[in-house]
């Protein structure tokens, strides 16, 4: 027998890739030929989240049957929205944790809430619910996380077991030449540490976010995590929740899963659409409509799809690569198939056209404004220019009369006039010529700056490959051009000329600011690292982007200053004191020495390990 479970007598040599585990998932959610009375739609939300528990948590199996609802915990790890599940262990209470992963079809909290989601909102084959809002709060305490025979059964081992083989069958897998414990717990890295630890403050968060596919806390983003659902759509969702009190534990659970949810269906919806989740009312309401178009114009729904889901569309017939033989003789179920994807493909297309052409629009419209700016600008410099002319033509005038006069008393009054007027010529006249060509210099500069801009930013992606270890996407059709989509002129308009708005001005500036290199004290490092960690912060500007503008070095010369701030930060809060007190002991013991202290000596003897004693002031 091959399962997960720790008693597993095969020698599994194989070596697996994450898209291995793809493989294994993409049938259940893709919900495509599944005998129904092996697994039907409840128990491939269950199979789905009890793997991506082990996948993300590292739970085996006789712990994930134990698991109830009230085990789990919304929180924040890092700042960063996770779930912490806790387990009792050889009477030891320990707790274990995951954010979620950068990719849905792995994440461990994505599961759990479309399990949870079927449990509450599907109803079985005989139309009726395992929950309804009378009766799910008064059992929460009962209800286990991997449902059995009933709600408040917990899976049997033999279920379990008997789910994954057909999993694994669905798969084209054998479930006797699979370790399905080594294949779910497949990553891009080596797990040389154990998740679970005997505090929720001791839990090793590298390894809790490297799971959740990212090489560091600072590298996490989730870009389907930028735009919150709708209030309206969120409260359809267990709307049992909707009148418990704010600092309910399972209130909190749930409000985090429901956001999760409606955000993952975003890809779900679009990727799986035969997925029992994405056929639901729903995510079908107008409420859920409205969610897209806002996430479309904002420009985020390409990009979404493309970051936080395996993007390779794999075209192959699942039933064809069993390998016990079973193989469909209808061969239009190939075809259906095959003209799936497709459409898969020419929708996203579509969806890259529209968002590309929304972009031109609002950008055209910027460059409108641009231009009309600097009209009216250069309006006011002519407006202002035959004023002066006027004032210099008047005090001419003036000259000539005072001289026609041949008076000697009226000398002094032309010297005076003379000397005003040249003045006049050479401030104000100037000026107003200074004016004008500046407004001229700006306008220009931003042109300039744009078309660097727009020649990488109006590229159309040929190709998406979010994952490198992931499958390439077989070759789909292209779109014809519309005819009546761009008329000749937009279709010769230079979009690399179209300038920035002072807001992405400004962001860029940010975006290519540095951290200096002449603040050599710690008061001078201590502000300009958090005057850009702020800069960053007002314009929207992850630590990651900023990092791949200014490469290697700039990210080495940050990890220095880094670990300075930190290590000012946890002896704060370990003290229980302020910042400004410890960094004023730290620049002390700095000073206070036959030969002071350099930022990088620091930095070296916080990397090797070395104990700084600040209440020493030697």
């Amino acid at each position: 027998m091959s399962s997960d479970s720790e008693d597993s007598s095969t020698i599994d040599e194989n070596i697996y890739q994450v898209s291995d585990l793809y493989k294994l998932y993409r049938p259940l959610w893709v919900a495509k030929s599944i005998d129904q009375s092996y697994l039907n739609k409840h128990k491939i939300f269950r199979t789905m989240c009890d793997f991506n528990i082990t996948h993300g948590f590292l739970m085996k199996n006789l712990l994930k049957r134990k698991i109830k609802l009230k085990d789990l915990h919304a929180t924040k790890i890092k700042n960063i929205d996770g779930l912490i599940i806790t387990t009792t262990e050889e009477n030891e209470q320990l707790y274990y944790g995951a954010v979620r992963n950068n990719l849905i079809e792995f994440c461990p909290i994505s599961s759990i809430a479309c399990y949870l989601f079927s449990r509450f909102h599907i109803a079985d084959e005989h139309g009726a619910y395992e929950f309804n809002e009378s009766n799910i709060i008064n059992l929460l305490d009962e209800i286990y996380l991997l449902k059995g025979n009933n709600k408040l059964n917990a899976i049997s081992y033999s279920q379990q077991h008997k789910s994954a083989i057909n999993a694994l069958s669905l798969s084209g897998l054998n479930y006797k030449d699979i370790n399905l414990l080594k294949l779910l717990t497949t990553h891009t890295f080596e797990i040389k540490e154990k998740l679970q630890s005997n505090s929720p403050k001791n839990l090793p968060l590298n390894l809790i976010f490297k799971l959740s596919g990212f090489n560091s806390i600072e590298d996490y983003h989730i870009e389907r995590d930028l735009i919150q659902p709708p209030e309206a759509l969120t409260r359809k969702i267990f709307p049992f929740i909707n009148n418990l009190d704010d600092s309910n534990q399972f209130k909190q659970l749930i409000s985090l899963l429901r956001i999760c949810l409606c955000q993952d269906m975003i890809i779900i919806k679009f990727k799986y659409p035969q997925n029992a989740i994405s056929t639901h009312a729903i995510f079908n309401s107008e409420e859920f409509d409205e969610y897209i178009k806002e996430v479309q114009s904002n420009g985020k729904l390409n990009s979404i799809i493309q970051k936080n889901s395996v993007y390779s569309i794999i075209a192959e017939d699942t039933e064809s690569e069993d390998s016990s033989g079973r193989r469909s003789s209808d061969r239009s179920s190939d075809n259906i198939a095959n003209e799936k994807t497709q459409i898969t493909s020419l929708n996203m297309k579509i969806i890259q056209l529209n968002e590309k052409l929304e972009t031109l629009s609002k950008e055209s419209l910027d460059l409108k404004n641009l231009l009309i700016s600097f009209v009216e600008k250069q309006t006011d410099v002519f407006q202002k220019q035959s004023e002066n002319f006027q004032i210099i033509q008047n005090s001419i005038n003036g000259l000539i009369i005072l001289i026609s006069t041949n008076n000697k008393n009226s000398l002094p009054l032309i010297q005076q006039s003379l000397s005003e007027t040249s003045n006049f010529i050479s401030n104000q006249e100037q000026m107003n010529i200074k004016l004008g060509i500046n407004n001229t210099i700006e306008l220009l500069s931003k042109l300039n700056q744009e078309q660097h801009h727009q020649q990488a930013h109006h590229q159309f992606p040929h190709q998406l490959q979010p994952q490198s270890f992931y499958s390439k996407s077989p070759s789909m059709p292209i779109l014809p051009p519309r005819s009546d989509s761009l008329s000749p002129e937009n279709q010769s308009l230079n979009v690399s000329n179209i300038p920035l708005t002072p807001q992405q001005q400004e962001r860029q500036r940010i975006l290519n600011k540095r951290l200096s290199r002449q603040a050599t004290t710690l008061f001078e490092m201590w502000d300009d690292f958090k005057n850009l960690e702020k800069e960053l912060k007002d314009y929207d500007i992850t630590v990651t982007e900023w990092l791949k503008v200014h490469g290697s070095s700039e990210r080495q010369f940050r990890h220095t200053r880094l670990k300075i701030i930190k290590f000012i930060e946890e002896e704060a809060e370990r003290r229980n004191c302020s910042v400004e007190l410890i960094k004023e002991r730290l620049h002390n013991k700095m000073r206070n020495r036959l030969r002071p202290w350099t930022l990088d000596e620091v930095q070296r003897m916080l990397t090797s390990g070395n104990k700084i004693d600040l209440d020493d002031t030697r």
